[in-house]
């Protein structure tokens, strides 16, 4: 038998953040921009508040999902508090980072960007021709990935690997109309059971949902009347700019509820490369995945592993 508490809602997390990315995207279309949206990509991994937007930006975006997803990234970190708070018993123990693991690390890493690529290449040709152009530079990105993924074995981080969700994003959670509850704790299906127990850095559930608001970002695009009028209008750039600022609001609510906890590296730098890292690993399994599945959802993944590209800082 099983028994499950019955959790009154209004919805997902997943149709939460549609809905916020719809209404944005109907402020951008009816409200006259005067110039085309621009950001600092450098700043993409750092926490950020609603109130330090300019009173323009806080128009488009609106005040009422950033203040849910501060809310989403608190309750992520009491997720991960929670989760680590017995490590007396068996498979919620600690682990701490260490440079064999941080190798092993870049060694799956590196297996995972060559099936893909080797996905990417082959499939170009097939790709809707509104996307070809984007997967062709991203391809010759490949050395870049690999440079970006290596700076996770410079030098031993000082942080712990937990007990995490591993599957963590929008459409495991639930929105009660005050706050979110989270629910499937069974980390991802389609992985073997030895492999959903495996301890992991924190982060990496961050990145997983960060990399969900990138697809709610494009969810009032990504129909099945997508065409080539939304580049002609730049609405694909200002979906980037909302999940830019959402994904910054998220970090705010995680990174504070964390302070001087060895959840997370105690230095930004590290925080960074750690947080990147995750977040590329998730945009090329993304990218490997669409290609096989959702073609033209590739488009997402592609423009993923370019903002990390862009925005890390070479070493």
């Amino acid at each position: 038998g099983m028994m499950q508490d019955l959790v009154t809602n209004v919805g997902t997390g997943w149709v939460n953040a549609k809905d916020a990315a719809h209404r944005y995207m109907e402020r951008v279309q009816t409200q006259a921009q005067e110039n085309d949206p621009s950001y600092d990509l450098t700043k993409r991994s750092q926490p950020l508040l609603f109130e330090n937007l300019e009173e323009q930006e806080q128009d488009l975006i609106d005040s009422l999902f950033p203040e849910r997803v501060n809310l989403l990234g608190q309750r992520s970190a009491e997720m991960h508090q929670a989760l680590a708070s017995h490590k007396e018993l068996s498979g919620f123990e600690h682990e701490a980072f260490s440079l064999h693991y941080q190798r092993s690390l870049y060694s799956s890493l590196q297996s995972i960007t060559r099936e893909a690529f080797e996905n990417l290449r082959k499939s170009i040709p097939s790709l809707p021709l509104t996307i070809q152009g984007e997967a062709e530079a991203i391809l010759n990105r490949k050395s870049e990935v690999l440079s970006c993924f290596k700076r996770v074995f410079k030098h031993k981080i000082d942080t712990v690997k937990i007990r995490t969700h591993g599957n963590f994003q929008l459409g495991q959670l639930l929105w009660t109309g005050k706050d979110f509850v989270i629910i499937n704790f069974e980390g991802e299906p389609s992985r073997p059971f030895s492999e959903r127990r495996i301890l992991r850095s924190g982060l990496r559930d961050v990145a997983s949902m960060i990399r969900s608001f990138h697809y709610a970002a494009y969810s009032p695009l990504m129909q099945q009347n997508y065409a080539e009028e939304y580049r002609e209008s730049h609405l694909e750039d200002w979906a980037e700019v909302w999940y830019y600022y959402i994904s910054r609001f998220y970090l705010n609510g995680y990174k504070k509820t964390l302070v001087n906890s060895d959840l997370i590296p105690d230095t930004d730098r590290d925080y960074t490369v750690l947080l990147e890292t995750f977040l590329l690993e998730k945009a090329v399994v993304e990218l490997n995945y669409e290609l096989n599945h959702r073609p033209i959802f590739a488009l997402i993944a592609l423009r993923g592993i370019k903002a990390i590209l862009d925005g890390s800082k070479k070493e």
